[in-house]
């Protein structure tokens, strides 16, 4: 999950004291940053994506990236992600 997704879906949810709900994230997680080598990374593996998933994001890229690069399994819901390696997917 990005802060970007959160802040987005607490918007659009019409969320009461999203900046709680932001906080108790970032208390429980771990942040990382986005380096220039995730970044070029993310594009390149987003031009690969996209040839099986032409609706594949740019923050999706960026988080799968991410994960694979920290040598973290990525938890998602996210259809994208579901036949992808390191990936666990819930349903």
């Amino acid at each position: 999950m990005s802060l970007a997704e959160l802040a987005c879906w607490l918007e659009r949810n019409h969320a009461t004291a999203p900046e709680a709900y932001i906080n108790t994230v970032k208390e429980s997680s771990t942040i990382l940053d986005i380096t220039e080598e995730i970044a070029t990374g993310a594009g390149k593996n987003l031009c690969e994506l996209r040839k099986t998933a032409p609706d594949f994001g740019m923050i999706d890229a960026i988080i799968y990236t991410q994960a694979a690069s920290s040598g973290i399994q990525l938890l998602t819901g996210d259809p994208h992600f579901k036949k992808l390696a390191n990936v666990e997917f819930v349903e």
